[in-house]
């Protein structure tokens, strides 16, 4: 069971899905995936509410059943703080990552980071809800201040990194930076995020994982997104150390 927790594939009004998206679900079957939370952005897009979510991810599975793609897919969301949102409203439209309702996945503030949140991370702690924040290694003012990531996750809140990040996608800074949070015990999650199927990568990352840092870590992290959609708890310290290289002259 190989599972991407948080993957663009569902389109909420169900648009194309006989083209690129069911293509998509191909790529991502053939690569070995086999469960994906398929997210979409709140309130960046007013359409990704928690009910149209869950219709939609059910009629994109049932055009997978028909043609025997066997990919399981969960309606998931990420509620984007690129701006205010009140915790009344966000309780109504609110998808977790799990029936749980345990996780939740955030994307901060990419100016600052802490505006907005702070609120709602108040709030979800006071309701047992864990935050992921997701794609972190992209938001550079988080990146200078990256005791702050280390403040919210001592609170309880995990990270989640970009499959395609982790194998400089975006450039070697980018690169660069989630191997830092991997190596600080600051990330815990790895998702596609992908929009395409050529831009779908996640099991190149989790070699490129294993390649750097040794199965276990790997596997680790694999078991983390497994435990996301279950609601179960999340392994939150590694023992990440760097695999030996030997040179030959």
């Amino acid at each position: 069971m190989l599972v991407d927790m948080a993957c663009h594939i569902a389109k909420v009004d169900h648009t194309d899905s006989n083209k690129e998206q069911l293509a998509m679900a191909n790529t991502i079957w053939q690569s070995g995936v086999t469960h994906v939370l398929a997210t979409a952005s709140y309130p960046t897009d007013p359409a990704a509410t928690g009910g149209d979510l869950v219709q939609a991810a059910e009629a994109f599975q049932e055009d997978l059943d028909r043609r025997g793609i066997a990919l399981m897919v969960y309606p998931g969301q990420i509620i984007d703080l690129a701006q205010a949102i009140s915790w009344d409203d966000l309780s109504q439209d609110i998808l977790y990552a799990d029936l749980n309702q345990r996780y939740v996945l955030v994307k901060l503030n990419q100016e600052d980071p802490q505006r907005y949140f702070e609120p709602l991370l108040f709030e979800w702690l006071k309701h047992d809800i864990r935050p992921v924040l997701v794609q972190i290694e992209e938001n550079q003012a988080l990146m200078r201040d990256i005791d702050q990531v280390y403040q919210w996750v001592d609170q309880g809140c995990y990270t989640a990194l970009t499959a395609g990040n982790l194998l400089g996608r975006q450039g070697k800074q980018i690169k660069k930076q989630c191997h830092y949070l991997l190596e600080a015990g600051l990330a815990h999650l790895l998702g596609s995020f992908s929009t395409a199927s050529d831009d779908y990568q996640l099991r190149q990352a989790y070699a490129a994982l294993e390649n750097r840092y040794g199965q276990s870590i790997s596997f680790d992290i694999q078991q983390n997104a497994r435990a996301l959609i279950n609601g179960d708890p999340l392994i939150d310290h590694f023992q990440i150390k760097k695999k030996k290289r030997f040179w030959f002259f």
